[in-house]
């Protein structure tokens, strides 16, 4: 492995931490104006032989073309959106462009941004209103390592508005915070965490 040492043991864990990560899950990015905002999870790869997984995800707030058409888009590494901009049907349009980069350009962007910081490998970038993250195995397995790398993670629908936040399949901040907005726009204002008001 090129990124210290992780051994089948170590991918192996890594693969454990990312399986709730599967295409079409719910996570939450922070945002300067809305705190945080949710994307839905539309490729993932990982490359066991360089020890890196890439996680793309689109905003679910922006305008975006048919699921099948990112599918297809994605599996070529290209992702591309349509919102805003008027199209030859007069529908409006916008045409936004990711390319992930070839595995050699990767490493060696990886390997120059691991000098750059210090020895992480691990980033996120957020380009338009998509977020690719790359996260190296070696530095997922470390302990506590996951909860800065990862995205956290979105209730399911179900759970939307519950009184008692101990329900919670994920308790963290955004969804404390998206509970309470949805609560509030109904007019609950009464929220429980376990037995305390």
């Amino acid at each position: 492995m090129p990124f210290g040492a992780a051994d089948a043991e170590s991918i192996a864990r890594a693969l454990k931490i990312l399986e709730p990560y599967t295409k079409g899950a719910k996570a939450w990015f922070e945002d300067g104006d809305e705190a945080w905002v949710k994307g839905t999870l539309i490729q993932r790869a990982d490359d066991e032989s360089v020890g890196i997984a890439r996680l793309v995800f689109v905003r679910d707030d922006s305008v975006t073309s048919t699921t099948a058409q990112l599918v297809a888009q994605t599996a070529s590494h290209t992702l591309t959106t349509s919102p805003m901009g008027l199209g030859e049907s007069g529908s409006m349009r916008r045409r936004n462009s990711i390319k992930a980069a070839p595995l050699e350009d990767l490493l060696r962007m990886v390997t120059r941004a691991s000098r750059l910081t210090g020895g992480r490998i691990s980033s996120m970038q957020r380009v338009e209103d998509n977020y690719v993250i790359d996260i190296a195995f070696s530095e997922l397995v470390e302990p506590g390592a996951d909860g800065e790398l990862l995205p956290p993670l979105c209730n399911p629908p179900i759970l939307d508005c519950t009184p008692d936040l101990t329900t919670l399949s994920y308790l963290h901040e955004p969804a404390v915070l998206y509970n309470l907005k949805r609560r509030y726009e109904q007019h609950l204002i009464y929220t429980y965490s376990g037995v305390v008001l």
